[in-house]
């Protein structure tokens, strides 16, 4: 029995070894909930996607994050066969270097909102029908601001489902 003992502990502390090295997710993602819903389900050339994204803080803290959140989406397509598609442009928002007057602190039950729009030229699909699905990276703080602002990428169950016509 000791030697079942001796290997079982030994397995453990060698797994707990390997999960104190894998990096986690800040404490502060858990914090924050993105949605985005889909204003517009057809795009033509004059009717562009329309898009509202939110960060919402579901914790009882406020969160310290980018407030513009302009920058950090990315938006990837599937077409209705669910292949992944390579549009002729995702879009990514780069945003310039941050100052210490471009972070907030989102308090508790509160949330960011973005209306965003993107053409069919930005989307670059043929005609059919699309399902579209987001991350948001959120924008870091560079150490010598000195600011708790949360990083890393929150991501979404959500999609938006579209159709692009003629």
């Amino acid at each position: 029995m000791r030697p079942a003992k001796a290997i079982l502990a030994t397995f453990m502390v060698a797994n707990g070894l390997v999960l104190a090295n894998v990096p986690s997710a800040p404490r502060c993602l858990s914090q924050l909930q993105l949605r985005v819903r889909g204003d517009s389900s057809r795009v033509s050339s004059n009717r562009p996607l329309l898009l509202t994204i939110e960060v919402a803080n579901t914790s009882d803290e406020s969160v310290w994050l980018y407030g513009d959140l302009t920058y950090g989406l990315w938006l990837w397509v599937r077409d209705a066969s669910g292949k992944e598609l390579n549009p002729s442009f995702i879009k990514e928002h780069l945003p310039p270097p941050p100052g210490a007057d471009d972070f907030l602190a989102l308090r508790p039950a509160h949330s960011l909102m973005l209306h965003d729009s993107h053409s069919l030229e930005e989307l670059g699909l043929r005609p059919g029908r699309y399902t579209a699905w987001f991350e948001f990276d959120l924008v870091r703080a560079g150490s010598e601001l000195n600011i708790p602002a949360c990083s890393g990428t929150l991501k979404t169950p959500d999609t938006v489902a579209f159709e692009v016509v003629e």
